[in-house]
């Protein structure tokens, strides 16, 4: 919910908000349905990489919205700004996470 809000007051667009806002609860899920079928335990140590997982999946969603939205202030169609966006930060998100 934090996350939330302080998306909205930089981004300023609701819907660029729920992309990186609905990203964390399903990376959640997926993560804990990981640990279930794996058989892995819930522990401080999966707890910790699962925040620094989704710390860093936030910023890079960040990243390439802020990219994106950059090019929907010139004018150009919906899917045109995504490819674009995401072609322009898409690289550096990438090695940045590796």
């Amino acid at each position: 919910l934090f996350a939330f809000i302080i998306l909205y007051l930089f981004l300023r667009s609701f819907r660029s908000t729920l992309v990186v806002a609905l990203v964390i609860p399903i990376s959640v899920i997926a993560t804990f349905a990981m640990l279930y079928f794996g058989n892995q335990t819930i522990n401080l140590l999966s707890l910790g990489g699962l925040m620094l997982g989704l710390g860093s999946l936030v910023d890079f969603s960040v990243v390439v919205l802020e990219s994106i939205y950059r090019y929907r202030q010139n004018g150009f169609k919906i899917i045109e700004d995504a490819k674009l966006g995401t072609a322009e930060v898409g690289n550096a998100v990438t090695a940045s996470a590796l």
